[in-house]
């Protein structure tokens, strides 16, 4: 292996000093190492760097978001999450996206961040009218404490930076689980999890139809591209399990995949009107899905915080279902 030169160094230790150290207490509570405020880059436990951009244009036909995954899929090979927010009082989704890096020094994935941000910059410009705004640490607090609250919060960067604040009890709030589902304390709000398990081969209704139950609903899926030899040894695993069958989506592009959906109420009554609407929704579109019963705090810890908090069950699908369960 070639020996760095003075220059790389200097400049390695340059980029990992550039990134500010959270407190001892919001490490073990939320897993939050550090960031780099410059670039809008949270380092978590684990060796993972995280940068989380929100998507602002047209509304996304099937064929557009099969196009958005596609591209995304081609310019980077971690896991990415597209985060969907509906809130009661909005006419629109917000929608997300939370690329996960892996690597234990930020020196050493600094220049493939800069290569993602210059791909999202480039289809912006190739006429898909979408724009990728990168999220400021503090806009991202910003949305936690709506999601926890149901009221925005203006939120600096520079405040969620200090040593001395207290990230959970600031931005968080405690979840006591109960019965239907759980409650969200001090704000009165009821919530219920619930994460996909089995899908479809194809999908009919897309997850935007929701915004019609009235009530606030936080999603998200985790998706990262399998390569393409695991693909056709999947497939080829597949077939002989069962016995030669053909494989409808053989030969198409397989996603690692994870889905994760939370329904917030103003009360229990209205909760239970939502969960009997978002049922009908699972089974007219065959997805298979489990209550989670004992996992709600983690859970919607999770969606709530881009995935900050990192909870994801993945399984192989199609493109299909991919681009059917986000917006």
């Amino acid at each position: 292996m070639k020996a760095k030169s003075k220059e790389e160094i200097a400049k390695e230790k340059k980029l990992n000093n550039s990134l500010v150290l959270f407190s001892k207490r919001n490490r073990e509570q939320l897993g939050i190492v550090s960031a780099q405020p410059e670039k809008n880059i949270i380092s978590l436990e684990g060796g993972k760097f995280v940068k989380i951009y929100s998507l602002k244009g047209v509304e996304l036909t099937d064929i557009r978001r099969n196009v958005l995954i596609m591209e995304l899929c081609r310019f980077s090979k971690y896991r990415m999450r597209l985060s969907t927010f509906y809130y009661a009082n909005s006419d629109f989704p917000i929608i997300f996206l939370t690329v996960f890096f892996d690597s234990n020094s930020y020196a050493e994935i600094a220049d493939e961040i800069d290569e993602f941000d210059s791909s999202l910059s480039t289809l912006m410009n190739n006429k898909f009218k979408i724009s990728f705004l990168s999220c400021s640490i503090g806009d991202v607090f910003m949305f936690v404490y709506m999601n926890y609250n149901g009221q925005m919060k203006k939120v600096s960067s520079k405040s969620v930076m200090r040593k001395s604040v207290n990230l959970k009890k600031n931005y968080y709030r405690e979840i006591k689980e109960q019965g239907i589902g759980c409650y969200i304390l001090g704000t009165g709000n009821v919530g219920k999890s619930y994460i996909g398990i089995q899908f479809p081969e194809k999908m009919d209704i897309p997850l935007n139809s929701l915004k019609s139950l009235g009530c606030t609903y936080l999603s998200c899926i985790d998706f990262q591209v399998i390569d393409k030899d695991y693909s056709a040894y999947y497939d080829k695993m597949i077939e002989d399990l069962y016995y030669g069958a053909s494989i409808e989506s053989k030969g198409n592009m397989l996603f690692n995949f994870s889905f994760m959906i939370t329904l917030l109420c103003k009360d229990e009554k209205s909760q239970a009107l939502c969960d009997m609407s978002i049922k009908d929704y699972f089974e007219k579109n065959n997805l298979i899905v489990a209550p989670c019963v004992g996992m709600e705090k983690e859970v919607f810890e999770s969606i709530s915080s881009f995935g900050i908090k990192d909870l994801h069950c993945c399984r192989n699908v199609s493109m299909d279902i991919v681009a059917k369960l986000f917006g």
